[in-house]
Order: C-alpha cells, then sequence, then structure tokens
C-alpha cells in the first residue's frame, strides 16, 4: 500500500491561560485548498497551510483579512501538511504580506506526482528565512496555549492512531472531555470551492449523524440543490462571484463555543449541554 507523505495534527484542547481567553479557528475560504488560523488564549497563532499561490495573491489576501480579524499581527507556526500546490503554494505570497517565524513541516519531500518539486523548492527558500521545524509523529508543536500533538508524518503514525490518510483527516480536532462530541460539529467547513467538495452524498451523511446539530459551509456548493445545502444564515460565501469570506468558532472558558458567519454577522452559541442560542450580531 502506497504511503501518504503528510503531516496531520491532533488538537488536545487549550488551557486557556488568559483571562476570559480561548480558542478561536478561522476557516478560511482558499477556493479548493486548505487554510485554517487558530488563535491561541495566549495569542499566538498558528496557521495550518496557505491555499494556491498565484490569482492575484487572493488566498494570502485571504488569510491576511482573517488574520487582522483576529488581531495577529504574524504568524507564529505556519503548518505544512504537504507541498500539493492546493497546500503549500501560496507561501511565498503570504510571506511578502505578513511575518512568520516558525516553519513546521515533515521534512523532505517524497512525492515526485504533480507540480510538487517546484512547490516544495518555491516553500524552501521561504522556510530558510525562519526558523524550521521538522516533525515526526508524536512531535508537539510548542504554541503556548494549546496542545498540538503531531498524529502522522511521513507516513508514519503514532501507535494506536487510525489517522494515516491526510485525504480523510488532515486534522483532527478534540478538546477537553466536556467539549467532545460538541466541538467539531460546530465547523464542518463541507466545501471549500462552489464545485469543490461538499457532495450531496456527504452532505446527508452528515447531517444525517447524531451530535450534528447545524453545517456550517464555506460555499454554497452549486452542484447541490436547496435540500443540501445547509441554510443560507450559515453559509459564509453563498453567491458568486465568492467574496472569500471566512466562518470563526471561538470556544469559551465554559466549554461552549460561538460560530460566527464572517459574511451576515449571524452567529450561534452551542453550550456545554444540548442547547444552543443565536443572534444575527
Amino acid at each position: 500500500m502506497k504511503k501518504r507523505y503528510a503531516l496531520s495534527l491532533f488538537l488536545a484542547g487549550a488551557s486557556l491561560l488568559s483571562a476570559g481567553g480561548g480558542l478561536d479557528v478561522y476557516a478560511i475560504d482558499v477556493e479548493g485548498g486548505k487554510s485554517t488560523l487558530f488563535v491561541s488564549p495566549s495569542g499566538q497563532s498558528m496557521l495550518v497551510d496557505t491555499g494556491y499561490g498565484g490569482f492575484r495573491n487572493r488566498d494570502a489576501d485571504r488569510i491576511v483579512a482573517a488574520a487582522k480579524a483576529a488581531g495577529v499581527k504574524r504568524i507564529d507556526y505556519l503548518v505544512i501538511t504537504h507541498y500539493h500546490r492546493d497546500h503549500a503554494g501560496g507561501v511565498s505570497q503570504l510571506a511578502a504580506e505578513i511575518p512568520i517565524r516558525n516553519f513546521v513541516d515533515h521534512g523532505k519531500n517524497f512525492e515526485q506526482a504533480k507540480d510538487n518539486a517546484a512547490v516544495y523548492n518555491a516553500y524552501v527558500k521561504i522556510r530558510n528565512k525562519g526558523n524550521h521545524i521538522e516533525v515526526k509523529a508524536g512531535d508537539r508543536i510548542p504554541i503556548e496555549g494549546i496542545q498540538v500533538e503531531v498524529v502522522t508524518a511521513s507516513g508514519e503514525a503514532i501507535a494506536g492512531s487510525t489517522c494515516t490518510s491526510p485525504r480523510t483527516t488532515a486534522r483532527r480536532l478534540r478538546a477537553r472531555r466536556r467539549w467532545s462530541g460538541r466541538f467539531i460539529p460546530g465547523l464542518p467547513s463541507l466545501n471549500n470551492g462552489p464545485a469543490t467538495g461538499g457532495s450531496a452524498q456527504a452532505w446527508q451523511t452528515i447531517h444525517d449523524s447524531p451530535g450534528f446539530p447545524d453545517l456550517w459551509q464555506l460555499h454554497y456548493a452549486t452542484a447541490n440543490d436547496s435540500a443540501h445545502n445547509a441554510p443560507e444564515k450559515f453559509i459564509a460565501n453563498y453567491g458568486e462571484p465568492c467574496q472569500g469570506n471566512w466562518i470563526r468558532l471561538s470556544v469559551h472558558e465554559d466549554g461552549a463555543f460561538t460560530v460566527l458567519n464572517g459574511r451576515n454577522h449571524y452567529q450561534k452559541t452551542y453550550e456545554a449541554s444540548i442547547k444552543s442560542s443565536s443572534s444575527p450580531r
């Protein structure tokens, strides 16, 4: 069986270091790639992947816009899961717009498919200007206020892990016990592009799964009918051309969390229990 040479993470929760502080997670629209910004209770930031390069700095601009909304002036840890252009292609453009202190990855590029070599070489040039942290399975990324453990790296996984494919679980998020089963349902970004991901079958499977009170989408899935899309208020980018709106999840000290739509500022708070409340803000 061919190994997938990538890096996947496990967030074990925030220690809530700052008074009244919590963990903020921004799902950033990079049109089919991946990019997620984490802002820890300590104020340090971790960005996982950068989306594409090109497109007139589209993805870098959107990441910086999310960082600005979060009050982040630099990326403390940039984690690159693998060297495909939809995950690492935007590094050069991003580094020109915002300082990046630490570059975290699994090291050597093992893949020869697609345009990996060109993307990897461009990434390394930028990485050499900062501090490079090469991680292996079981290592932790030292961002203050969040426990971040590397589940897989370069095809190797920690003992007992089933997270061996970045296609199925590029990032696994689990908060403390009282958040368990409530943290992920609040922020399933089902499709990062209008026609990418979020198939009707996948949407229905998640919709019918127990413990998923709502579905939030970065995009309206144009290939689906309205019955297989979330209600408009839960969709960050509803029409075309796409405006690149983000979705933010904020975890509170009492175990509750709030999800905010960056397009219409609709937000909904999910309590530690089943109850929830919402407001247009």
